[in-house]
Parts: structure tokens; C-alpha cells; sequence
């Protein structure tokens, strides 16, 4: 709990730096919300800050108007703020009055050993993107949970996200998106922002952005492009375990693919005959490297490291390379066919595309070239 100070708009000089000393010295979270000290020049500010007991750990400057100082107090006021502090708040400071090379200047001054940094509803989103980037790579480097929330961010583009988010500190492990009237952004540009998100955020909060007017199915899609490293995500105070959900997923996505699992096996075993004939060199590495080539795919696919387009297109090429050689010898033919089968019945389901080609696991060997023909009939991706 922080300890509240008031009464600081009406007091100037020794009379404020004497209010501050009358704070408890054993204290070390204070709150100075609702004190007009915009209204505060920067020496007297300064010479208030460096009056707090010494191991200072968190201080709540927010609610103060402090954008309207002009630039050269509010550095003058940072310098001072004590060297202990790891937790600093200006929510609602209007600092978006401030240019983003102005607000640099003042970020860069903070102690690297801040942690904990609000900056929520401050109009940020109305500076250009060049500006929030300046801003994002002078923030302290030490710091771990970064508060963004109502700051209109999504004025801007999916793609201008992407990169603000991109430069800031690499130590970030959480971050608060609240507010940020990013239900205006396209799929395609919530993707590219989510997939931007710097390497050691483990946690977001996405609250109050209407994302979950979004379909089941379709917001399932748009957090799937979070990277692995993020583990949790909070919407309107649902918060979303991401690792449970690719479990889920992956759950899904391994029962989906036993069929061409069965497959996997018996190309397998198909390859090892041929090695043991002897004179099947060439029909044996094609089978091997199809075999190997297929489980890499198999294990990107189940993993979500790729999705279903991805998949399907890339086993079908390799099956098709491989096609040269192993048409030449007896079952494989079938064999390729039904690979096929279970590839594109991954998208309507493998017993449907058996039925619509009139058999289960006894396909028509006359023409490989169906195999094509069957890599064009299924374009639909699967449900999550």
C-alpha cells in the first residue's frame, strides 16, 4: 500500500521540501496523485524528490498534469528522482504534449533499475510512429512490466505496431495493451503485431479491446500468432493459459493425423524392404528421404510452428518429387495416393475425401497423375 501525500499544489519551496520530509522515514511506496505539480518549477520539484526516505522503492506521479511542464523542469525534476526507486507511474500526465524526442530525453534519464513503468493514458497513440520508436528504445533497459494501456495505440497500423513494439527494452516480460481501440485493426494487422512481440514477454493484457466480439474460432486463430514465448494472455478478465491452449491444439492436431501416421509406418517399413533387396538403391533413398522429409513436416505441424496451407502444399511437392522414382515399383503407387488422401483429409476430414473417392485405403493405382488432381480438390482449413 502506498502512503499518501496531498495537500503538495499549495506549497512552495522549503514549505514542500519540509512536507516530504515529514514522511514516514520507514516508508518506501508513496503516492503523489492529484497534486498539480505541473504547477511546480523543476528546482523546487527536484529539491522535494531528493527530500523521500533513502530506499525509496515506488513512486506514483500519475494524475498530475506533468506534460504541461515545460521539457527542461520535468528533466530537471527526473535527475532528481531517488537512485533506489524500481516502480514509477504517470498514468494520465498528458504527455503526449510533449514530442516524442522531448519525452526521450526524459525516459533516458531513468534509472535502468526501474522495473515497473506506467505510462498508461497519456494520448501516446497520437504521436507519429517515428516518435514511438524514439520513445520505446529510451526506456529503461531494466525494465520488466510496461503499462500502455489507453493510449489509442491503435491509430496506428498493424505494421506500425510491429515495430514500436520491437524496439522497446529486450528485458519486457509484461505488458498491458488495455484500451486501445485495437477492435479497429484487420485480422492481418492484429497478426503482424502479435507476431512482433519481443522475446521475453511471457504475459499481455489485451482487456477492454472488443476482442471478444471476435467468433470463438477467430480469436482462437489470431492468439495462435503469439509467439511460443508469451504463456498467458488477459482478455476482459479471462485470462487465456496459451500453453494449455496449444496443448489443445496440438492434442487435436496429433488425433487429426493418425491416419497419416499409419501411413509414416508403412513407408517406412516399405523403405527398409527395399534397402534389404539390394538393388533398389534408388527407389530406397527416395522412400527414406520422403519418410524423413514427411515427419519433419508432420512434427512443424503438430507443434503449430506451421499451419495447414503450409502443410498440405509441402507434402504434396515432396510426394510428388518422390513420385518419379517409386511409381516404378509395385504398391507404391498406392501407397502415394493414399499420403494424399490423408494430407487433404486433415481439411474436410480424411473419411470424407475416402468416400468422395469411393474407397478406404483402396484407391485406383492406373494414374499417379491423380495425385494431383487430389492436391487441388481441398483448399478449406482445418477448424481449431
Amino acid at each position: 500500500m502506498h502512503y499518501k501525500v496531498t495537500g503538495l499544489s499549495t506549497k512552495k519551496g522549503a514549505e514542500l521540501i519540509e512536507s516530504i520530509r515529514s514522511v514516514p522515514q520507514n516508508e518506501t511506496l508513496f503516492d503523489l496523485t492529484f497534486n498539480d505539480l505541473y504547477d511546480t518549477s523543476g528546482n523546487e520539484f527536484a529539491a522535494a524528490l531528493k527530500a523521500f526516505p533513502v530506499g525509496t522503492s515506488s513512486l506514483d506521479l500519475s494524475f498530475n498534469s506533468l506534460g504541461c511542464q515545460n521539457i527542461d523542469d520535468l528533466i530537471t525534476s527526473f535527475i532528481a528522482l531517488p537512485p533506489s526507486i524500481s516502480s514509477l507511474k504517470l498514468k494520465s500526465n498528458g504527455l503526449a504534449n510533449k514530442s516524442g524526442y522531448e519525452l526521450a530525453q526524459l525516459f533516458k534519464i531513468l534509472n535502468n533499475q526501474i522495473k515497473t513503468l506506467d505510462l498508461s493514458s497519456n494520448l501516446l497513440g497520437n504521436l507519429s510512429i517515428a516518435e514511438l520508436i524514439i520513445i520505446a528504445k529510451a526506456l529503461p533497459t531494466g525494465l520488466t512490466y510496461l503499462n500502455l494501456a489507453n493510449n489509442k495505440l491503435g491509430n496506428k497500423t498493424g505494421a506500425e505496431l510491429a515495430q514500436f513494439i520491437k524496439a522497446l527494452p529486450a528485458n519486457i516480460i509484461k505488458i498491458d495493451f488495455s484500451d486501445n481501440i485495437l477492435h479497429y485493426k484487420t485480422d492481418d494487422e492484429l497478426i503482424e503485431f502479435f507476431k512482433a512481440m519481443p522475446t521475453n514477454v511471457h504475459s499481455i493484457i489485451l482487456s477492454g479491446n472488443n476482442l471478444v466480439l471476435k467468433s470463438k474460432t477467430k480469436l482462437t486463430e489470431l492468439l495462435k500468432a503469439l509467439p511460443p514465448h508469451v504463456k498467458s494472455v488477459t482478455i476482459d478478465s479471462k485470462i487465456v493459459i496459451l500453453e494449455v491452449m496449444r496443448a489443445n491444439e496440438k492434442s487435436k492436431r496429433e488425433h487429426a493425423l493418425r491416419p497419416f501416421d499409419t501411413q509414416l509406418l508403412i513407408i517406412e517399413e516399405k523403405a527398409k524392404e527395399l534397402k534389404n533387396r539390394g538393388n533398389c538403391d534408388k527407389a530406397y533413398h527416395a522412400a527414406d528421404t520422403l519418410h524423413t522429409n514427411l515427419e519433419k513436416l508432420r512434427n512443424q505441424y503438430t507443434s503449430g510452428t506451421i499451419e495447414y496451407p503450409s502443410f498440405k502444399k509441402q507434402s504434396m511437392d515432396i510426394i510428388n518429387f518422390s513420385k518419379t522414382e517409386l511409381e516404378k515399383h509395385r504398391g507404391l503407387k498406392e501407397l502415394l495416393l493414399n499420403l494424399a488422401l490423408c494430407i487433404l483429409g486433415l481439411g474436410v476430414g480424411y473419411l470424407a475425401v475416402c468416400a468422395y473417392k469411393g474407397s478406404f485405403f483402396k484407391i485406383n493405382t492406373d494414374s499417379i497423375n491423380k495425385l494431383n488432381e487430389l492436391a487441388s480438390i481441398v483448399v478449406t482449413v482445418p477448424a481449431a
